[in-house]
C-alpha cells in the first residue's frame, strides 16, 4: 500500500479509481440497477441536516445556524427507518433471488436495532424533556458541581444500547458480517461492482459518521465543554471554537465505534438476531422504565 504516494498518502484515491474502473453490475433491470446505491447514499446524508455542530456563527453581521434545520428527533427517527428500504431494493433490483433472502434477513435484525435506538431516544427526551437537538444539547449544559450533566452519565444504560444500535444499523462488523449470512445466502450487496458498490460502501461510511455525530449531540454534551465551550453567544472565535469541540468529541466516538468493530470477531446470522432481539432491545426497555420511574419521583 506504501507505493501509491508518500507513506501511501494517496492509496484512499487509487482505491477509488480502481472501484471505478471496474466494471458495473448487470442486471434484468439494467440502469435502474443504481438507483438502490443512490437511495442508500442519500438516506444516509440526510441525517446531517438535523445534527447541530454548534451554535450561531456570526460573520459581517450575518447571523448563521451551524445546523441546517432542527425538526427533532422524529425526523431523525424516520430518516433512520428509510435504512429499511435501500437493501431490499438493491437485493430485488439485481436479479439474484438468493441476494433478495440476504436482504430480508438484513432487514429482519435491523428492526430489532432501530427499535432499541427509538426506546434509547426515548430516556433521552424523557431527560431533557424536548425532542428537539438543540434544545437537548442546551439541556446537558446544566452542571453538578465540576461534573457537566451529560446524558452519557445520566443515561450510561441508553448510551452503551444507542452505540451498540447504531454500530448495526451502520451495517458494520461486528454486528454485520460482510461474508454474506455465514453463507446461508449472499449479502444484499453481493450483485454490485464498480461506482454501484463504492456508492453502497459510501452510504455504510456516512451512517457510522452520523451515528458518532448522533452520539455526541445526544449523549456527549454535544458542543458544551465545561470552562471552554459554554452555552451563549460570544464572539467568531468562541463559537468557531465550539464547532471544533464538536468535531474532536466525534472524532473520540468514531474512534471507539471503530475500535469495536477491529477487535471484535463478526457475529452470525443468529447471534445477531439474538442480541438486536433479546439483549439489546430488553435492554432499552429497562432503561426507558426506570428513567420514567425516576422522572416521575422527582
Amino acid at each position: 500500500p506504501r507505493s501509491a504516494g508518500p507513506r501511501g498518502f494517496f492509496q484512499p484515491l487509487a482505491d477509488m479509481v480502481k472501484l471505478l474502473a471496474r466494471q458495473q453490475t448487470s442486471s434484468e433491470h439494467g440502469a435502474e440497477a443504481v438507483l438502490a446505491p443512490i437511495y442508500s447514499t442519500v438516506a444516509a446524508l440526510l441525517l446531517f441536516a438535523a445534527i447541530p455542530f454548534g451554535e450561531i456563527i456570526t460573520l459581517e453581521g450575518q447571523a448563521y445556524r451551524v445546523q441546517v434545520a432542527d425538526p427533532g428527533l422524529l425526523y431523525v427517527l424516520a430518516v433512520l427507518s428509510l435504512s429499511f428500504f435501500g437493501p431490499l431494493w438493491g437485493a430485488w433490483i439485481g436479479g439474484d433471488q438468493r441476494a433478495l433472502l440476504g436482504g430480508v434477513a438484513y432487514v429482519s435484525r435491523q428492526l430489532g436495532y432501530l427499535l432499541s435506538l427509538g426506546f434509547a431516544l426515548a430516556g433521552v427526551v424523557l431527560v431533557s424533556g424536548s425532542v428537539y437537538m438543540e434544545e437537548i444539547i442546551w439541556a446537558q449544559t446544566q452542571s453538578w458541581g465540576p461534573l457537566p450533566l451529560w446524558n452519557a452519565w445520566l443515561q450510561p444504560l441508553g448510551c452503551a444500547v444507542f452505540l451498540c444500535a447504531g454500530l448495526a444499523w451502520a451495517g458494520r462488523p461486528p454486528f454485520e458480517a460482510d461474508a454474506g449470512f455465514s453463507g446461508i445466502a449472499p449479502a444484499h450487496n453481493s450483485g454490485y461492482g464498480g461506482g454501484s458498490l463504492a456508492l453502497l460502501q459510501l452510504a455504510d461510511h456516512a451512517r457510522l459518521l452520523a451515528i458518532a455525530c448522533l452520539a455526541v449531540a445526544l449523549y456527549g454534551g454535544g458542543w458544551h465543554l465545561p470552562g471552554f465551550a459554554e452555552s451563549g453567544h460570544g464572539g467568531f472565535g468562541a463559537e468557531l471554537a465550539k464547532v471544533g469541540v464538536f468535531a474532536a468529541k466525534t472524532f473520540l466516538a468514531l474512534l471507539l465505534l471503530l475500535w469495536v468493530r477491529w477487535s471484535t470477531p463478526g457475529l452470525g446470522l443468529w447471534q445477531g438476531r439474538f442480541w438486536a432481539w433479546k439483549i439489546l432491545l430488553p435492554l432499552s426497555l429497562l432503561n426507558l422504565v426506570a428513567t420514567a420511574w425516576v422522572a416521575t419521583l422527582i
